[in-house]
C-alpha cells in the first residue's frame, strides 16, 4: 500500500503484520466524501501466511475477521459509522490485539491525525494547469509526531491513453513529495510538465502516525498506521499561457497618437507546454499620467477679422502640429491637443494682418506676427490674437 511508503520513517523492515486506520476525504467541485476504514491481516512469522487472531478492537469496537484471516471495516457504509469514524480524527486511538490466547493481548494507542483539507478552493478540481506554479495549502497538524506532509500526483496510463490522449505513455508515474507539515507548499511548473497535456490524475495529499508493538507471547510484530489525506476526483492535465512581466513598460496612446494615461506593460509566456511559449504580448498596466502625462489641451481664439496660422514645433521631437484660430471668435473655444512639452511658436495671418496682440500660453508679443520660443503647453493652455 503506498500510503505506507511515507510513514516508515527510514525503517526497511518488512511490513508482515499490521493495523491500519485510514481517513481519505474525496473532494470535487460540487461534494465531498469521507471514505474511513480500519484494516488489518497478521501472519506467521516464520510461514508469512495469513493466520487468524482471537480479537481486534479500535476503541469499543469489535472488528470481525473476514473469511481470508484479514480484517477490515467501513466507516462510510452508513451514518452512524461515519459519525463514528469522523471521531476518531485528532485523537488517540485504542487498539487492542489478541493474538494466540488472552496471554497474548497487547493495547496500543495511535494518534490519528486531524482531517488535511481546509477548503476546497484549496485545490485544482477537474482540471490542473501545469503552465503555472501549484500552491497547495492545507490545515497542519502540530500533534502529528511525523511532522511532515506527503503530497502525491498519480498519472494513469492506461485510462489517459484510452479515455484522454493515444499518445500519451502507458506507464503509470507519481509525483511525490514529502515536505514539512506547515500549511503550505508550492509545485514547480517545470515538475508539473514532467507530465503531459491531456494526461489525467489525481491529487492526493496526507499525513500519518506510525508505531510498532510485539505481541507477548507469539513475539508477532505488528505495524501500527493512522492516515489522514484528502484527494481528489480525476483531473485533466491542461496547459495555458503563462504570462510574465519583462519589466519592459511603454505609454498607451490613442488613435490621434496621443497618451491616454495609462502605461502598457509586456509580458512573455513563459510555460514551455504553451502553444505561445516565448511569445510576448502588451496588457494593460496602471493609470500613471507621471509616467504618460496626459495631452495638453488647446484653446483658442482670434478677435481680428483674418484667421491666423498657429504652427508648434515641438522642442525635443521636432514634431511640427498645425492650428487654425478662426477670425472674429472673441471666446475660448477648442483648438486640438498636443503633447505635453515646450514648443516654439508661430503666428502667421491668412491675409492682409494688421498690428496684434499675440498670445501664447502666458507670454505676449506685438506686431504683424509672432515667434515664441520654448513655451510650456501642459494640462489646459491657451492661445490666441487680439
Amino acid at each position: 500500500m503506498k500510503e505506507f511508503s511515507v510513514l516508515t520513517s527510514g525503517d526497511t523492515s518488512t511490513i508482515y503484520s499490521y493495523v491500519w486506520l485510514n481517513g481519505n476525504q474525496v473532494i470535487s467541485a460540487l461534494d465531498s466524501n469521507f471514505r474511513i476504514s480500519a484494516m488489518a491481516a497478521f501472519t506467521d512469522t516464520v510461514t508469512k501466511n495469513l493466520v487468524p487472531m482471537n480479537g481486534l478492537t479500535i476503541n469499543t469496537r469489535s472488528v470481525l475477521p473476514n473469511p481470508d484471516h484479514t480484517y477490515s471495516f467501513n466507516y462510510s457504509d452508513t451514518s452512524t459509522y461515519l459519525q463514528e469514524g469522523l471521531s476518531l480524527y485528532g485523537t488517540n486511538v485504542k487498539v487492542k490485539i489478541t493474538g494466540s490466547s488472552s496471554a497474548d493481548t497487547i493495547t496500543k494507542t495511535i494518534y490519528m491525525p486531524k482531517k488535511v483539507l481546509r477548503y476546497t478552493s484549496d485545490f485544482p478540481l477537474g482540471q490542473l494547469n501545469i503552465g503555472s506554479n501549484l500552491t497547495l495549502n492545507w490545515t497542519p497538524d502540530p500533534a502529528c509526531t511525523w511532522g511532515n506532509i506527503s503530497i502525491n500526483i498519480f498519472y494513469k496510463g492506461v485510462e489517459s491513453r484510452f479515455l484522454s490522449d493515444s499518445t500519451l505513455s502507458a506507464n503509470d508515474t507519481t509525483l511525490s513529495y514529502i515536505v514539512a507539515d506547515n500549511g503550505s507548499y508550492t509545485i514547480s511548473s517545470a515538475d508539473l510538465q514532467k507530465l503531459k497535456r491531456n494526461s489525467l490524475v489525481t491529487l492526493t495529499i496526507g499525513r500519518g502516525s506510525l508505531i510498532q508493538a510485539v505481541l507477548p507471547v507469539s513475539l508477532k510484530r505488528v505495524f501500527y498506521y493512522a492516515t489522514s489525506a484528502v484527494s481528489t476526483y480525476t483531473l485533466t492535465l491542461i496547459c495555458k499561457a503563462n504570462w510574465q512581466n519583462t519589466g519592459l513598460t511603454q505609454c498607451q496612446v490613442n488613435g490621434s497618437g496621443f497618451n491616454t494615461g495609462y502605461q502598457l506593460v509586456q509580458q512573455k509566456d513563459v510555460a514551455p507546454c504553451s502553444p505561445t511559449y516565448n511569445q510576448t504580448q502588451w496588457v494593460t498596466g496602471s493609470y500613471n499620467v507621471s509616467a504618460c502625462p496626459l495631452p495638453a489641451s488647446i484653446q483658442g481664439y482670434d478677435s481680428k477679422t483674418i484667421s491666423y496660422r498657429v504652427v508648434l514645433t515641438n522642442t525635443s521631437t521636432n514634431t511640427v502640429y498645425n492650428f487654425t484660430l478662426n477670425a472674429n471668435t472673441n471666446f475660448y473655444y477648442s483648438v486640438g491637443q498636443i503633447p505635453n512639452g515646450n514648443y516654439n511658436v508661430t503666428f502667421t495671418g491668412m491675409g492682409q494682418p494688421t498690428n496684434s496682440t499675440f498670445y501664447a500660453n502666458g507670454y505676449t508679443q506685438y506686431g504683424l506676427s509672432a515667434s515664441f520660443t520654448n513655451i510650456p503647453f501642459t494640462a489646459t493652455s491657451n492661445i490666441n490674437v487680439h
